[in-house]
């Protein structure tokens, strides 16, 4: 079996049916804490033309290394006649063996993320107010 045939593609509809099962904000905070821990990378997004003024992509890569996967998440702006065309899909991939693990819709997950990041944030702002599941 070839790494195309075993990744997992992951549509709007099957992410959408994923959500339920995920505590999202929880799951970044464990993402953020990762990340203040140097478990995790997330090095600098960056910018690329498609060029002739056809619009543009964003690059979005980030390793988490305890779970021995590393992935990018492609943002495109792409120009039409009409409205631009803005998508996200993330690739994720093994550490171990470099092999794809699954191919997402990232854009109802941007807007969970987006979500949860906002509550976390105002978790950890509210004066006295100790966010659940970490310790100061």
């Amino acid at each position: 079996m070839n790494a195309l045939s075993s990744i997992k593609l992951l549509d709007e509809a099957a992410v959408i049916d994923l959500l339920p099962t995920i505590d999202v904000v929880q799951t970044m905070r464990q993402l953020f804490c990762a990340l203040g821990e140097d478990r995790a990378v997330q090095p600098p997004q960056t910018l690329s033309l498609l060029g002739d003024a056809r619009g543009d992509f964003i690059t979005y890569p980030g390793v988490l290394t305890e779970r021995s996967v590393f992935g990018v998440k492609l943002s495109p702006y792409i120009v039409t006649d009409g409205r631009p065309i803005v998508t996200a899909w993330t690739l994720l991939m093994s550490s171990k063996t470099g092999a794809p693990l699954a191919l997402v819709d990232a854009s109802r997950l941007t807007t969970e993320r987006t979500g949860a990041t906002s509550a976390l944030a105002i978790d950890y702002r509210t004066p006295g107010r100790m966010p659940s599941g970490h310790n100061r």
